[in-house]
């Protein structure tokens, strides 16, 4: 019996905690938290690993895009790459990039080397896969989902509600 009125407990609790939430949603609308994320902030994600093999790795937020480059190593040669990303979608606090434009090439070992930055960095799909939780000013917000993001002044602005 005990064991029967401590679950009706928590399921009452769990159900009291959702209207609590829904209630809440349906108040605030599409209200929410912007967040900027700066260059440098991009820049601490691409450099978290350095076993990669790429160097002098650099970031510029554009108009539309994100622009990262460095130098890599391939059969000794050291080779310069350009990558732009472009925001296309966000699922939860995942941000996700479409590859624009890639120089000299489109490879796909130096894609596999760039973007796969665990656990804040991955590729799949042909897109590049950014994990916003990785940074304190997003975790700080306990609960919600990226409702809409933009690039302005140079800065991407991810937009955190419920």
């Amino acid at each position: 019996m005990k064991r029967f009125l401590r679950k009706l407990k928590e399921q009452a609790a769990a159900l009291h905690q959702g209207q609590l939430l829904a209630k809440a949603r349906s108040r605030l609308g599409k209200a929410g938290i912007s967040i900027p994320i700066t260059a440098d902030m991009l820049l601490w994600a691409f450099r978290r690993q350095r076993e990669s093999g790429i160097h002098h790795v650099d970031i510029a937020i554009g108009e539309e895009t994100v622009t990262v480059s460095g130098l890599t190593t391939k059969l000794g040669l050291q080779v310069y790459f350009e990558v732009e990303i472009r925001p296309v979608r966000a699922e939860q606090r995942l941000l996700y990039f479409q590859i624009q434009q890639m120089k000299p090439l489109n490879y796909s070992w130096l894609k596999k080397k760039l973007f796969t930055k665990q656990p804040e960095v991955s590729y799949e799909d042909g897109l590049v896969i950014v994990d916003l939780n990785a940074w304190e000013q997003v975790e700080r917000v306990p609960i919600g989902t990226i409702q809409e993001f933009r690039i302005q002044n140079g800065k991407l602005w991810v937009k955190i509600g419920l």
